[in-house]
């Protein structure tokens, strides 16, 4: 039996399928599908997109990385690992305040790890015509895990901080998630770098051994040389009266100031510029130091500890209100005060009255009221009004050493107390 075939006409279809199939449509049809160990175009401008059949779609890009498909050049890469390209960076933005028109935070970031922080209540008062800025001086570490930066300061609770791009970090709570989303919390980069000059008091251990001296301070162990300036030599004369054995350091709490000077090999550095030597403490180690300090600058996210057998039922005495020394009249009294352990009862001396009410801590959380205080009238009661609205404000307390200090909610030192024999 034969079979006839009966040839049909083509259709558009199949011509355009047979066109696709020749020889020449390679030159024609748009870019073959990309071998897997290919890396994909990126390059800049308008991409044709291929007629079908389409070729595999490539691999999802890493983070950070161009798409294969953009059609445009690809943007600068973001994150902690752009951060970190890029430094030494400086950057700055005024942060939402509670009772202040705002915070201005200035962050210097430098290679090797180590940060200056200097954070500026708007509209304080001033001394001496100058607005006080408040330093804080530590290492840095970049978290891959959310882009995070994170600063261990001298304080010892870590600051976070989420890396948007290599331009912006937005400041994160004691948490470490998201503030407020109505407020902004972001610093930018400054179009060039401004090195911050700290000012601030240090604990640490002082090596005097061998030239030139160095600092390090306990906390965060950062390790500075000591400046022959200022009150560096009486630093020197310390060290060399206060050390029992060869070689040993010796405790001690300096008020300084970072600052660029040259080595020995003029190069220039930063150095500890010592302007005040508060105290030294022969025999001692910074293992006391780190311990009031929270167990030092551990992993973000760990606990906050509880509070140390001496901050309640120890009798602190006031020797400075946010950044003035508090000085006490000749055969005054000094102000104190006294967290009992019965009731959570504080009690205490403003200067002219006496303070009386309750407390409430937890872990690193402290917060007093409602206080009540006799009316007597003195002379000048500024300074015992700023000591209660002072305490009115506490959110948080730190050890530095032997010292307790009170914070604010928005971090901002509001007093400093040293332990005293109860009165």
């Amino acid at each position: 039996m034969r079979i006839t075939a009966r040839m049909q006409p083509l259709t558009p279809l199949v011509l355009v399928a047979l066109a696709l199939l020749s020889p020449t449509a390679a030159c024609t049809a748009g870019p073959a599908p990309q071998d897997a160990g290919t890396p994909p175009d990126v390059s800049p401008g308008p991409v044709e997109p291929p007629p079908p059949p389409s070729p595999p779609e490539p691999p999802p890009p890493a983070p950070g990385e161009a798409s294969p498909n953009a059609t445009t050049a690809p943007p600068p890469a973001g994150g902690a690992a752009a951060l970190a390209a890029r430094l030494p960076a400086s950057f700055t933005g005024v942060l939402p305040c509670a009772d202040c028109p705002g915070i201005r935070y200035g962050l210097d970031l430098r290679p090797g790890g180590t940060f200056v922080l200097r954070t500026l209540y708007l509209g304080q008062a001033k001394v001496e015509g100058e607005e006080v800025g408040f330093y804080d001086i530590g290492l840095w570490t970049l978290s891959p895990v959310g882009d995070r930066l994170i600063l261990r300061g001298t304080r010892g609770a870590p600051e976070s901080y989420q890396v948007e791009s290599a331009d912006v970090v937005r400041k994160l709570d004691h948490e470490h998630q998201p503030i407020n989303a109505h407020s902004d919390y972001r610093l930018r980069r400054t179009p060039s770098y401004l090195e911050i000059e700290p000012r601030l008091t240090l604990r640490g251990t002082y090596d005097g051994g061998e030239a030139p001296a160095f600092f390090q301070e306990c906390v965060t162990g950062l390790r500075l040389p000591v400046a022959p300036e200022g009150a560096g030599a009486e630093l020197a004369a310390a060290y060399q009266k206060g050390r029992k054995n060869p070689g040993e350091e010796l405790l001690a709490a300096v008020e300084a100031t970072v600052a660029r000077r040259s080595d020995a090999e003029g190069r220039d550095r930063p150095a500890l510029v010592v302007e005040r030597l508060v105290e030294t403490r022969p025999g001692e180690s910074c293992a006391a130091v780190i311990a009031a300090a929270g167990g030092g600058n551990g992993a973000v996210g760990g606990g906050a500890g509880t509070a140390p057998a001496g901050i309640v039922g120890t009798s602190w005495r006031l020797v400075r209100l946010g950044a003035d020394p508090v000085a006490v009249p000749e055969g005054g009294r000094a102000p104190y005060l006294l967290l009992s352990r019965e009731g959570k009862r504080v009690e205490g001396y403003a200067g002219c009255n006496r303070v009386m009410g309750t407390y409430e801590l937890e872990g690193k959380k402290l917060r007093f009221g409602p206080l009540a205080a006799t009316k007597m009238a003195c002379p000048g009661m500024e300074g015992e009004q700023a000591f209660l609205k002072a305490l009115e404000a506490t959110a948080s307390w730190e050890m530095l050493g032997s010292s307790l200090e009170l914070y604010d909610a928005g971090g901002r030192l509001l007093a400093r107390f040293e332990p005293a024999p109860a009165p």
